[in-house]
């Protein structure tokens, strides 16, 4: 049910993008050139400019693409270019650099800033262009830069069928048919801009491949480089619409085509992608759609089926063939869509196709459960859980497109599985087939605990599903550093569609290590400089591949540093070697307050630091509270020192999902980093009353039918200036499962079960609630309830734990909280032979005589803007004990 996806994906919101169909426009302006200047946005009919807050070179390189201005040459801050006017419309702007446009790139959100216009970005980009010259047409020649008004050439050097690939996307000249070298379109003349190029195929400029720098070479005119690009596109012809006919391709001012030898079906896949066509029906040979004329460009055509351009596909070489017209090749694509009518949602109804402007069904003759398997995997709903037949979701009217569909339940698309043809049937629409999906049953992404493992794409090594957002958490031991490693990678190319993202850290606030975008089969390596590395791997709604498989280990961190949060203090240790190495004194060591002494034992210095005291300061903002101090180690010398202070500054920070541990040291000493991650210490009890001073021990916890189930949530910290608020609390059957059989007491702070109520609690680190009673059908044995607490700091009213019942989610970026979800259990109905079991506590329940009056629980909240909560996933187990290092499996929550 898509009520109860995990929230563990709402964090996903936590970073506004924006894209230029939201009406914002890019510019430079007050600079020599369209080229520099400062930067400024056109939005809504205003202007307004961005913040140079974090701005940096990857920033700027992403600008100058998007205008297509070269590459960036600097990044000037502080108005450079003079101060604009207007608003700020972005801050904090962390671009990787390969992002297309400026407004992909992480951000705060729209016009979240904390700037003056004396803080406006710039950006100085190189100007350069691109071009082919002294060749037959545009798309094949020399390789030439025009750049600050002058021309330049590009050497040769390590010059390959990768650069040149990239030459011919960047001009939008097809795929790369040869990569000349030795001045073979004649010699250039001024500067040699590039040398020794390295281009990996997949960039979209030839100026975002690796080399040397701007104009370094060891080389003469005689070694220009040159490019032959195919310059070719694609349409079908002589078809009853564009999306089937002869393959033809146009080339250099003529039109030719492509001969059937080993013509297939994956060929027909890859064109019907390529012109936006839908998915192959059939690859018609022998000139079934007519004779073409003029030149044979293509033949032996090899398609896997996943490229997205027929000119990737292996060949033996542009215009190499032994054909002739009559073996013309030709392709009939669906150019139809799929989707489920007349159901409860998205994910269950009638099956209906739409096709060249006109709606029809499919015929339930072999329908079973295979075919809706594969209905429910082209839709992203999770696995198939019915094939309903006879109309069961209402006649359709129409076509009926399909009939006698025989999917093996491997298939990506319907349109892949057998069938006797397009429109071929002996049905009527009191036959059209049904499908009933789980909605989304997959699982992906996760907590990782162990020092190693393997993760993967969902359903790898088969094709992963559409719209699948997975991110996986791997957190080791403290003090360790984590190395990733992918192997093969399969996606269907381009960060716009599928992406795989390695974060240094959680997710929102930390370093991006790379974005896999294409395919790779090399081994791609990441190491973290913590204990934390976050994956997040996307697919959007079009096509599908195989994806990825990772492995992960760990390794030991320098030791001269060590730091760990725990749930009520920080625990700092510096290696006394280390200091002495250094020349300073372990005996002046100190806090920030100095009447904090640390245990100084032969090899460390100690100091256990409380949150709430030692001068520990706590900061907030949109993302974190953040509890800091600093180590203070003065240089030696009473008159004079030749040697820095040394301040070692200590940082625990409760950030989405996790507590992150920071330790650094001021720019005046030695560079030293550490950074560390830990969980909340929260609990989850039953108690027999609304007076809440009995907590139930014994279990399974054996109650009756409709009797008032009364729970405490407990965060313990040593911070009193905390709250926590019960966010969502979901009951089911299946300990591992929270997706397909559930029932709901309450959902983002909206009550659903009509027995659920709040209680008064004395303290804002306590949450306390009651509910009644309740039996699945079917006699189920066991169930299981799963809370998910928000953690946020008191007072703050605009964070999630003041804003009550939230019917939508929107983000709030001036909050901060977490999130944490328990897991309590077992608890069982009461059964005749079970009555005098928890007898001791019989004269304790109280059923509809409670002394307590219940609050309601939404009315208790001011109903404000929506915040983005994330999870900190700390599973608790009967009696409230904390499961710490790694979860491990969970005890069932029987209720009847």
């Amino acid at each position: 049910m898509g009520t109860t996806k995990n929230l563990l994906w709402l964090f996903l919101l936590n970073t506004a993008l924006l894209d230029t169909t939201s009406g914002a426009s890019l510019s430079l302006v007050n600079g020599a050139n369209r080229c520099e200047g400062r930067v400024e946005i056109s939005y809504a009919g205003g202007r307004g400019t961005v913040c140079d807050d974090s701005w940096d070179l990857n920033d700027a390189e992403v600008v100058c693409r998007q205008l297509g201005c070269g590459y960036a040459v600097s990044a000037p801050s502080s108005a450079h270019f003079g101060q604009g006017s207007g608003s700020i419309y972005l801050d904090d702007v962390q671009c990787t650099g390969n992002e297309s446009s400026l407004f992909q790139c992480r951000n705060p959100g729209w016009g979240v800033h904390n700037c003056a216009h004396s803080e406006d970005a710039g950006v100085v980009c190189s100007g350069a262009s691109l071009s082919l010259v002294n060749g037959a047409n545009r798309c094949e020649g020399r390789v030439e830069i025009s750049y600050a008004g002058g021309q330049g050439t590009v050497c040769d050097d390590s010059w390959d069928l990768n650069d040149a690939e990239v030459v011919c996307r960047q001009l939008g000249c097809g795929y790369a048919v040869s990569a000349p070298s030795s001045a073979h379109f004649g010699q250039g003349s001024g500067s040699i801009y590039l040398d020794d190029v390295q281009c990996t195929g997949n960039e979209s400029s030839l100026f975002q491949c690796r080399n040397p720098g701007w104009g370094v070479h060891n080389c003469a005119h005689s070694e220009d480089a040159g490019v032959v690009c195919s310059g070719a596109s694609l349409s079908l012809v002589n078809g009853a619409n564009r999306c089937e006919g002869r393959v033809e391709i146009s080339y250099a001012g003529g039109r030719g085509t492509v001969c059937d030898d080993s013509w297939d079906l994956n060929d027909a896949e890859v064109v019907c992608r390529q012109l936006g066509c839908g998915y192959a029906v059939s690859a018609p040979s022998s000139a079934h759609f007519g004779q073409g004329s003029g030149s044979i460009y293509l033949d032996d055509v090899q398609c896997t089926g996943n490229e997205s351009s027929l000119f990737q596909c292996r060949n033996p070489g542009w215009g190499v063939h032994n054909c002739a017209h009559s073996e013309d090749a030709g392709v009939v694509c669906s150019g139809a869509s799929l989707s489920l009518v007349n159901g409860a949602n998205r994910c269950e109804g009638r099956v209906e196709i739409s096709y060249a402007g006109g709606r029809g069904t499919v015929c339930d003759d072999s329908w079973d459960l295979n075919d809706a398997e594969v209905v429910c995997r082209q839709l992203g709903c999770g696995y198939a859980v019915s094939a309903p037949s006879s109309a069961h979701f209402g006649q359709g009217s129409g076509s009926i497109y399909l009939d006698d569909v025989q999917c093996t339940g491997n298939e990506s698309s319907l349109f892949q599985c057998r069938n006797p043809g397009w429109g071929v049937h002996n049905c009527a629409h009191s036959e059209d087939a049904g499908v009933v999906c789980s909605d989304k049953d997959y699982t992906c992404g996760g907590l990782l605990y162990s020092s190693s493992g393997t993760l993967q794409s969902p359903s790898f090594p088969l094709n992963y599903p559409d719209n699948a957002n997975c991110l996986w958490q791997i957190q080791i031991t403290n003090n360790f550093r984590i190395v990733l490693t992918f192997g093969s990678i399969q996606l269907q190319g381009g960060c716009q569609n599928d992406y795989i993202e390695i974060y240094d850290g959680p997710p929102n606030s930390s370093p991006l290590l790379g974005r896999i975008c294409s395919n790779s089969s090399s081994n791609l390596t990441y190491t973290s400089s913590s204990n934390f590395m976050t994956l997040r791997f996307h697919s959007d709604s079009r096509y599908s591949n195989r994806g990825f498989q990772a492995e992960y280990r760990s390794f030991l961190a320098d030791q001269n540093t060590t730091l760990v949060c725990l749930p009520t203090s920080m625990r700092a240790a510096v290696d006394r070697h280390y200091l002495q190495s250094q020349g300073y004194s372990v005996s002046s060591i100190s806090l920030s307050d100095s009447s904090c002494r640390p245990t100084i034992t032969s090899t460390e210095v100690i100091f256990n630091i409380p949150y709430s005291g030692c001068g520990t300061h706590r900061q907030g903002n949109n993302e974190t509270i953040t509890y800091s101090n600093m180590i203070k180690v003065p240089a030696p010398g009473s008159v004079i020192k030749r040697q820095k202070d040394l301040h070692l500054y200590v940082s625990c920070k409760m950030l989405q999902n996790t507590w992150v541990q920071v330790m650094y040291v001021a720019n005046d000493v030695v560079n030293v980093s550490e950074t560390q991650y830990g969980r909340y210490d929260v609990n989850l009890t039953f108690y027999n009353s609304s007076s809440f001073l009995w907590p139930v021990h014994n279990f399974p916890y054996y109650v009756d039918l409709n009797q008032n189930l009364f729970l405490q949530a407990s965060l313990h910290s040593s911070d009193p200036n905390l709250v926590v608020f019960v966010d969502t609390c979901v009951a089911s059957p299946d300990p591992s499962n929270f997706r397909t059989l559930t029932y709901e007491l309450i959902r983002s702070g909206c009550i659903k079960d009509p027995t659920y109520s709040s209680y008064f609690s004395p303290y804002s680190s306590i949450a306390r609630f009651a509910f009644s009673a309740f039996s699945f059908v079917n006699q189920y044995p066991s169930v299981y309830l799963q809370c998910e607490l928000v953690v946020c700091r008191q007072n703050d009213y605009s964070s999630r734990c003041y804003q009550g019942c939230l019917s939508r989610f929107k983000r709030n970026a001036g909050s901060s909280h977490g999130k944490v979800n328990v897991v309590i259990g077992p608890v069982q109905l009461r059964e005749a032979p079970a009555e005098n079991r928890n007898i001791e506590l019989a004269s304790d329940i109280q059923v509809n005589e409670e002394s307590q009056t219940p609050v309601p629980a939404a009315s208790s909240h001011v109903p404000l803007a929506v915040t983005v909560v994330v999870l900190v996933a700390a599973v608790v187990i009967v009696g409230g004990v904390l499961l710490k290092g790694k979860l491990r499996e969970l005890i069932p929550y029987q209720r009847m």
